[in-house]
């Protein structure tokens, strides 16, 4: 609210109660002449006070938003940037064979490495991520609406949502199907731009899928060392991250909040 405004509509509220105080005791029309035009002025002020600090209100919801947006951007260039750096550094080094899962079980409906052996590959990737001084993000996907989903339509949306991930993301990147609906991705020397960046990658690969007017996923971001420092609270900030995004959402990637 403006200050100013404020101050002077209690100031002409204060005149306008002693005027007709006066008025009142003295029986003098002057006074409650005096008394209602500063009490006219005072609400005039006021009301002036109340839009201005709503216009102000509102313009600085408006700033927030936008600085929500140009962060995002920024987020998003600079995973641009570390992916790009990645590929150029791998590149330079040669030719680095892809993680040997062929001899892993993956799930047949999504074509996802299953669940079972993850917390022993996530502990690994961590530890290798924790000697080498290089970060790691855990990416959790899931599909929209997937309770209100039929048998058939559940399995047909894990089984894009599988395809999707498996080619959009790295060689080096491995992906998981993760609690009914879910797939989980570990994105090995990506810190968390990165893995917004591999988020929006799968986002916009989806919505250029056959099921894109029907399928889309949220997706929460947790990275090493930014937002734990174990796989079990990593994985669970990413499955935090998750939450916030599907109650913003749907179709939504979000951060974890670093402490």
């Amino acid at each position: 609210m403006n200050a100013p405004r404020t101050a002077a509509a209690v100031v002409l509220g204060a005149i306008a109660i002693a005027l007709g105080i006066v008025a009142a005791v003295s029986a003098a029309p002057e006074a409650a002449v005096g008394s209602g035009l500063a009490g006219a002025a005072a609400a005039l002020l006021a009301v002036h006070a109340l839009a201005a600090g709503r216009a102000l209100d509102e313009r600085a919801g408006t700033l927030a938003e936008e600085r929500r947006r140009l962060s995002r951007e920024v987020d998003l260039l600079a995973g641009m940037l570390a992916e790009e750096t990645t590929r150029a550094r791998a590149s330079a080094a040669g030719p680095a064979a892809p993680p040997a899962t062929s001899g892993w079980v993956h799930d047949p409906g999504s074509g996802l490495l299953v669940e079972e052996i993850l917390p022993v590959i996530l502990s690994q990737r961590l530890a290798a991520a924790r000697r080498h001084l290089e970060p790691m993000s855990v990416v959790v996907f899931q599909v929209d609406g997937f309770q209100d989903a039929e048998g058939d339509a559940r399995e047909q949306s894990v089984g894009v949502l599988g395809d999707v991930v498996r080619q959009t993301l790295r060689e080096s990147d491995l992906a998981f199907r993760f609690t009914g609906a879910m797939a989980i991705a570990i994105l090995e020397d990506t810190a968390e731009s990165g893995a917004l960046w591999a988020a929006e990658r799968v986002r916009g690969a989806l919505h250029a899928s056959a099921l894109a007017d029907t399928l889309t996923v949220s997706a929460g971001i947790a990275s090493y060392p930014t937002h734990a420092l174990d796989a079990t609270e990593l994985v669970e900030r990413a499955v935090g991250a998750l939450s916030a995004a599907r109650e913003h959402g749907p179709d939504r990637v979000v951060i974890a909040p670093t402490d």
